[in-house]
C-alpha cells in the first residue's frame, strides 16, 4: 500500500512539473519544401493549429533586392546560400509572420512527423501529441497572387496566425510614413495588423 501511495505522489509531482514547463505561447514555423512554402502556427493558448500553404506557382517577394519568385523556387534559393535570416524575413514580408524556426521538409504535410519534436521541444511535443485531438486544426491554401488574395489575407492572417500575446494585450498604434515613399505606411500597417497589433491610423509626414 505504501509503495502505491509513493508511486501516486511521484506521478502527481511529475504531472505538476510537466504542466509548469508547458509553453502557452504560440509556436510559429516557416515551412520550406522543394515544391512550395507554408506557415504553421501551433497555439496551445487558443487550442488551435493553423496551416497556410502557398501553391507552387504563386509568387512571393524575397527582400534584400531579390524580387519575386514562385513558391517552388524558394528552397533552391535557400540552398544556394543557406541564409536563414532571408527566409525568416520572407515570411515576415509576405505574411507579417515571424517564424521562430524554419522547417525544411520534403512535403508540407511532413510537419506532422516525429521531426516536430525538434522544434517544439520534448515536453511541449508530448503536450501536442496528447491534446491535439481536442484542438481546432485548419488548413488554407493561396492559389492566386498575393495582390489578388489581399482581402482574404486581411481576414485570415489576424484571425488564425496573429500572435496570441499581442491579441491579448490589444496593442494599438499609429503608423507614420516619413520616408517619402508612397504606400509604405499602408504596407507596414498591413503587416502589423496581420501580426496582431491594431493599427488605428496611417499618415504621412515629412521628416524634419
Amino acid at each position: 500500500m505504501k509503495k502505491i501511495i509513493i508511486f501516486l505522489i511521484i506521478i502527481a509531482i511529475f504531472g505538476y512539473l510537466l504542466k509548469k514547463t508547458w509553453q502557452n505561447n504560440d509556436f510559429k514555423l516557416g515551412i520550406i519544401t522543394p515544391s512550395q512554402i507554408a506557415i504553421l502556427s501551433i497555439s496551445p493558448e487558443r487550442r488551435m493549429i493553423n496551416l497556410l500553404s502557398v501553391d507552387p506557382e504563386v509568387g512571393v517577394w524575397l527582400p534584400g533586392g531579390m524580387g519575386w519568385y514562385t513558391s517552388n523556387k524558394v528552397q533552391k534559393i535557400y540552398e544556394s546560400d543557406k541564409n536563414i535570416d532571408l527566409m525568416k524575413r520572407t515570411f515576415i514580408y509576405n505574411f507579417g509572420f515571424m517564424p521562430d524556426k524554419i522547417m525544411l521538409l520534403n512535403e508540407v504535410k511532413d510537419w506532422r512527423s516525429f521531426d516536430l519534436v525538434k522544434y517544439l521541444g520534448p515536453l511541449n511535443w508530448l503536450r501536442y501529441i496528447f491534446e491535439q485531438d481536442n484542438w481546432l486544426y485548419k488548413t488554407d491554401t493561396l492559389t492566386r497572387s498575393m495582390e489578388m488574395e489581399k482581402e482574404r489575407l486581411d481576414e485570415l492572417l489576424p484571425r488564425d496566425f496573429a500572435e496570441s500575446e499581442l491579441l491579448r494585450q490589444e496593442l494599438k498604434m499609429t503608423v507614420i510614413n516619413d520616408s517619402g515613399e508612397n504606400g509604405l505606411g499602408s504596407f507596414i500597417a498591413d503587416r502589423l495588423n496581420w501580426m496582431g497589433f491594431s493599427v488605428m491610423e496611417v499618415r504621412s509626414e515629412q521628416a524634419k
